[in-house]
């Protein structure tokens, strides 16, 4: 039998709303404090209804779950020479910029819309055909199964995973969007079951996980043990591209600054195949992190030498409106300036 991509598509959708109309029962009526979300989760069940009346068309490639588990895990070159990048420059960033542009043709084929930014890639990192093959995939390596604190991105495309990472059990922190509000932590113990598909939605981390600041996960003394991310592309190094905003970047310079993780802490980025340049095209940054693991539907790739490249914030390159709009960035500088925390770089 031939495979229908338009098909492949439309049960994602589908899959997707029935989450979503699972998550608006769960929500108690009486619950004032819910309705902002509510409204938001009808909307967006509302533009898939809509969606799902059209024909899809796209192209995708068939894959298996039990493929995914067993296809062999492929060795990605040794890592890039540049080993001390220096401050991303205007040129450094328009080359980003050519970068996005190239993939996000490709991506808009295989990519799900967003309630709220639909195919605008520059404001999200989508979820696409595919991402549950991917996720099958990860939770079937060592890194993995071993895990039970990991930081999950709040990307479109890991809501599976973070999903997934509940009924296993893990503790997960996460960050609201583009880490305006800081970090979350998605407890499975503190979270009633009926409301886990909610808890892994953006618009419901805030409304049933627990705000936490940076001395608050220091205080909890858990090393992370795992992070991952979604991507708008990532080279045959394993260095990423986001939307542009560093989040990913962000979050983690800010962890590894209060030794919440270090260089031997895995990083793994899962992204569909389109996504994938097997060129050494990214212009590094002191602050990129590199991912050891790069996961897609159809394979697994990993760094054949060391660990992760990671490191603290470049405190004088950041623009003001960050530390500005980001508490957790004011509380980091704090905790520096006062001697709570070390210092990694100026």
């Amino acid at each position: 039998m031939s495979f229908d991509p338009s098909a492949a598509f439309r049960a994602a959708m589908e899959e997707q709303l029935a989450r979503i109309d699972q998550t608006i029962k769960a929500i108690e009526p009486s619950d004032a404090d819910a309705n902002e979300m509510r409204k938001r989760l009808e909307v967006q069940a509302d533009d898939l209804r809509r969606r799902l009346k059209t024909t899809i068309t796209t192209r995708a490639t068939s894959t298996s779950i039990a493929a995914a588990e067993t296809t062999p895990v492929s060795t990605l070159p040794a890592a890039s020479p540049r080993l001390m990048p220096t401050s991303e420059s205007d040129e450094a960033s328009r080359l980003k910029e050519e970068i996005r542009v190239e993939i996000w043709p490709r991506l808009r084929k295989v990519a799900l819309p967003d309630s709220r930014f639909d195919y605008d890639f520059k404001s999200f990192i989508p979820d696409f055909l595919g991402s549950s093959l991917a996720i099958a995939r990860l939770t079937t390596l060592t890194i993995y199964k071993e895990a039970q604190f990991m930081f999950i991105t709040a990307d479109n495309s890991l809501e599976g995973l973070r999903r997934r990472a509940l009924q296993d059990g893990k503790l997960l922190l996460t960050m609201t969007y583009r880490m305006r509000r800081g970090f979350y932590l998605l407890d499975p113990v503190a979270i009633p079951q009926s409301l886990w598909e909610g808890a892994c939605m953006l618009d419901g981390v805030e409304r049933f996980g627990r705000a936490v600041s940076l001395s608050n996960v220091m205080a909890m003394q858990r090393k992370i043990d795992v992070m991952v991310t979604g991507a708008t592309g990532v080279d045959c190094f394993g260095w990423l591209i986001g939307t542009g905003s560093g989040c990913f970047d962000l979050a983690s310079g800010i962890l590894y600054t209060a030794s919440l993780v270090s260089d031997q802490t895995p990083s793994v980025a899962i992204v569909h195949d389109c996504q994938v340049s097997e060129e050494d095209y990214l212009p590094l940054a002191i602050g990129d992190v590199h991912c050891g693991t790069i996961i897609t539907p159809s394979r697994t790739l990993t760094h054949e030498n060391g660990p992760d490249t990671r490191g603290g914030i470049e405190w004088k390159d950041l623009a003001d409106e960050m530390m500005e709009d980001i508490p957790t960035l004011r509380e980091a500088k704090s905790m520096i300036e006062t001697g709570q925390i070390d210092q990694v770089w100026a």
